[in-house]
Order: structure tokens, then C-alpha cells, then sequence
């Protein structure tokens, strides 16, 4: 007989305090991380959409620099303040947006694609700012990360009733 303390598992039948945190951590840390997941997907979309929208349907123009703003870091873009030589819905300077970091000085001659929808976006003709495929990767993660979750809350809670069920044989014998 378990008539003794001594015979019974310790805590059988409560949560231990590191299952509970990790029980939190996935409720609340693994969704917060898939939403921001699919909010950089939706962006990432919208990015490429706007960059192949403009390089198909675009205005071609040739324009001078005004001014040059570039980004270093891992991947690196630059923002070139541009005026065009005729101008597009009534605008006459738009910022061409172009990865890596080329370098143009000021009065420097160059070629645009300035979208028709926006005419204060444009980039260089057959140089995207952005590709089609950026935006699958975060939204492949942010579905990982919510499949991941209840797959792992289901494996404690498993691992609990199977404990507790060994507990009830081990009390009964």
C-alpha cells in the first residue's frame, strides 16, 4: 500500500514552475513572433508588387540628381532625389529607389522608371527594388511558428496525463 508519503512521485499532480513558463512563452512569445512574421510577409508582397508594377507600367524619363541618400549595413539602398525632364501627373522630382549602394554625384544624368499611380516613387529601368520571392520566407516562418506551437503545448500535456496515469497505477497496486 502508498500509504506513506514517502511511497507517493513528488508533485504529481501539478504543473512544475519551468512547464509553466514554457506553456507562457509559447502562448504568448511563439504568436506574437508568427504576427510580426506575417506583418513583414504583407510588407515584403506589397514592396514587390509596388517594384514590378512600376517596372512594367511605369514612365520612362530621364532625369538629373539632386541629391543622394544611401544606407550601409548588410543590405544596402539608395534614395536619389531626382528631376525629371518632363514631368509625370504634375510632378517634376521624384526618388528613384535602388539596392546595393551605387554612388551618383549631383547633376548626374540618369534614366527612371517612375510609377504612374505614385509619381514620387520610382527606381532604375530593369533594376527592382525589391524581388518577388522576399516574401515567402517570413510567412513560411510565421506558419512554422503557429503549427509549432500546439504541437509542443499537446506533447506536455501528454506527458502530464501519461505521468498522472502512472501515478493512479502506481497508488491503486
Amino acid at each position: 500500500m502508498a500509504d506513506s508519503p514517502g511511497d507517493r512521485p513528488a508533485r504529481s499532480g501539478r504543473w512544475r514552475a519551468g512547464t509553466i513558463f514554457l506553456i507562457l512563452v509559447l502562448g504568448i512569445l511563439v504568436p506574437a513572433g508568427s504576427i510580426v512574421m506575417f506583418v513583414i510577409s504583407v510588407q515584403e508582397y506589397r514592396d514587390a508588387a509596388r517594384s514590378s508594377y512600376t517596372q512594367g507600367h511605369g514612365v520612362r524619363r530621364a532625369a538629373r540628381v539632386i541629391s543622394e541618400h544611401a544606407s550601409t549595413g548588410k543590405n544596402p539602398t539608395s534614395a536619389l532625389t531626382v528631376r525629371l525632364s518632363g514631368p509625370v501627373n504634375g510632378h517634376a522630382t521624384t526618388t528613384v529607389h535602388i539596392q546595393g549602394a551605387p554612388t551618383y554625384s549631383p547633376g548626374a544624368p540618369v534614366t527612371v522608371v517612375v510609377d504612374r499611380q505614385d509619381p514620387g516613387y520610382a527606381e532604375l529601368p530593369g533594376a527592382p527594388y525589391t524581388s518577388d520571392g522576399k516574401w515567402e520566407a517570413p510567412l513560411g516562418i510565421g506558419l512554422g511558428l503557429l503549427l509549432f506551437t500546439p504541437c509542443v503545448i499537446g506533447v506536455l500535456y501528454l506527458n502530464r496525463w501519461r505521468t498522472r496515469r502512472r501515478v493512479r497505477r502506481f497508488l491503486l497496486r
